[in-house]
């Protein structure tokens, strides 16, 4: 598989403090990639910098063979590389769809003029974008909610309509970040059943996680960070048992105890 995302040597400091040090991985066209650690081992920040939320202090991120280092967010989006955030992003009081269409803009808004006197391109533009989105919400089974205020759903629907949102823009890859903090057994199997239908598409794929159940069943490959460092990678099975992620994780004793 050829690569589509290339991270080398990235770094982000903060004053003092190396969030991210050194730090290298791939990710391949059609892979779910999951990158785990324990708390503070810098995957947000990780996420931040590959997708343009803040710059690193050095490195390089190279995005279907394009140097993005330096590009804005929007601008890595319009070229295939979305994410989605920890909490949900949904506006509460707009409805499903409508949320849904925001995604949508990124690639098909028709411009100010022509959406403000309503020109033919803006209405035909407009219908298209409105048919992908249901199409969107049927896929993922949101379409019952298409008129309902977002804040209306349950919390497990609210994240998988931050993954329609991302859909909408047409990614090649998305970043999600803790895609099940806060679901339950159920709602958890439902996201992960999303994704795997995500990657069907073509679309490659990066999870955030701590829930090991739900990231050892779903993905093909995991790298570990711990304090901001790579310290294994590998499929969840090699990765699992390694002891300096057992280390990180548990402590020294319990690596000593699986040596």
């Amino acid at each position: 598989m050829n690569h589509l995302l290339e991270v080398k040597q990235l770094c982000r400091q903060f004053g003092g403090l190396h969030a991210v040090r050194n730090l290298d991985f791939e990710v391949s066209d059609g892979e779910i990639l999951g990158l785990i650690g324990p708390n503070g081992a810098g995957k947000t920040t990780v996420v931040n910098l590959v997708t343009g939320m803040i710059l690193p202090t050095s490195g390089q991120v190279t995005f279907n063979g394009a140097d993005v280092t330096k590009l804005a967010p929007h601008r890595r989006a319009a070229l295939g590389l979305v994410r989605t955030f920890q909490s949900t992003t949904v506006y509460g009081n707009q409805t499903v769809k409508e949320n849904a269409l925001r995604g949508a803009y990124l690639h098909r808004y028709p411009g100010g003029l022509s959406a403000f006197f309503s020109t033919s391109r803006a209405r035909d533009l407009q219908k298209q974008t409105t048919e992908k989105v249901e199409r969107l919400m049927t896929w993922l089974g949101l379409e019952q909610f298409a008129d309902t205020d977002a804040s209306a759903m349950p919390y497990g629907h609210q994240k998988t309509l931050g993954i329609v949102i991302a859909l909408a823009a047409e990614p090649r890859m998305i970043f999600l970040d803790e895609p099940v903090a806060g679901l339950s057994a159920e709602e958890t199997d439902h996201v992960r059943d999303t994704i795997k239908r995500v990657r069907e598409q073509g679309i490659s794929v990066v999870v955030i996680d701590h829930n090991m159940r739900f990231i050892s069943g779903l993905c093909d490959r995991l790298v570990v960070a711990s304090q901001g460092e790579k310290i294994a990678q590998g499929t969840p099975q090699e990765v699992l048992k390694n002891p300096l992620v057992i280390e990180a994780y548990l402590g020294k004793g319990h690596a000593a105890a699986q040596g």
